[in-house]
């Protein structure tokens, strides 16, 4: 426990020293870590149907995309440069999550076919 408060202390400052490069952009951290833990739960929930996995990635994409087709036209003026960050932080957060949906699902495939490969060497012997 020690270890993962300290690895997670270490991240903490990381970002603190780069607060004055980013500004606000602990938002898109916390949105981030919100599709992680979802994708992470609907791999432990559903094993077996993967295209589940993709699904809030793809959520939050969608939404960017409805906000910013909506607000297109005066998407530049002072009164909308929340929306504009939030089109940002969902198109951002939308294909990093769609990145971590499949490079999770890489990884399931071969640790699947290294015990495949295991069990078929048990079984000659």
């Amino acid at each position: 426990m020690a270890k993962v408060k300290s690895f997670l202390l270490k991240i903490s400052d990381a970002f603190s020293g780069l607060k004055d490069y980013l500004g606000d952009a602990n938002v898109l951290f916390i949105v981030l870590l919100i599709i992680i833990v979802l994708i992470l739960t609907i791999n432990y929930i559903y094993k077996k149907n993967k295209t589940l996995n993709y699904l809030p990635g793809i959520i939050s994409l969608i939404a960017g995309l409805i906000i910013l087709i909506l607000n297109i036209g005066d998407l530049m003026s002072p009164f909308n440069l929340a929306k504009l960050e939030m089109t940002i932080v969902l198109l951002t957060a939308g294909l990093c999550g769609i990145v971590f949906a499949k490079l999770l699902s890489v990884i399931k495939k071969s640790n699947k076919r290294i015990k495949n490969s295991k069990k078929k060497e048990k079984a000659t012997e």
